[in-house]
Formats: C-alpha cells, structure tokens, sequence
C-alpha cells in the first residue's frame, strides 16, 4: 500500500542513483495520441532508490532527501520531464495496444498512467 502526499518540489536535483535498478514498464500521456491514449508502451531501467536536493514553497532548501520503490521511479519519470526527456528517448519500445485495449488494462488496475 503506497503512501499518498502532496509536496511542493521546485528545482529538484538528483544528487545519487542507486546501483541497484528496475526495468520498469511505462506509458507517457506527453506520448499519447489525439485522444490523450497512450499507446505505446516502454520498457526503462530506474534506480529503485534515489537521493535528491529541493527547495520547498516556503524557500526552504531541503538536502539529502530519499525515496525508494514506486516513489522513486516516478519521482524519475517527472524528473526527465524537466529536461525534456520523455521515455521513448530513455526506454525501450515494447508494444502498440489499441485504445479499447488501454482502456482494458487501466480499468482492470493493470496499469498507471505517468504523465
């Protein structure tokens, strides 16, 4: 059961990846097609841990911040997109599905769409 928060990060800066990673299936509504549909689904290697350096809303600067597991891979996925990296730059292409067939897996809870 993952945890839910809500966080203000501005200006992250990743400042370790671990060794230790996990190839990971994901889909990108940046990606998707004219019916914001994903259809192409990528296979990319995260760190299944990470540390990082941000500033909060209060301008409060916090070091050394650390998350692990699903949090992290996601947290990596938002982070590329401050660089303009999407995942069919840093992924491998695994599969085209239809929409009938997105539509399938999200509402069988089979996928999380990232955007």
């Amino acid at each position: 059961n993952m945890k839910h928060f809500s966080q203000v990060i501005i200006n992250p800066i990743i400042t370790h990846y671990s060794d230790e990673t996990f190839d990971g299936r994901e889909w990108c509504m940046s990606i998707a097609d004219e019916n914001c549909v994903p259809q192409q689904r990528y296979k990319v290697r995260r760190s299944t841990s990470i540390t990082f350096d941000y500033t909060d809303e209060h301008n409060i600067k916090h070091t050394d911040t650390s998350l692990s597991g699903l949090p992290a891979v996601v947290f990596q996925h938002e982070y590329d997109h401050l660089f303009w990296r999407l995942i069919d730059e840093v992924g491998i292409p695994e599969q085209i599905i239809s929409q009938e067939e997105y539509l399938r897996r999200k509402n069988s809870g089979e996928i999380m769409v990232l955007s």
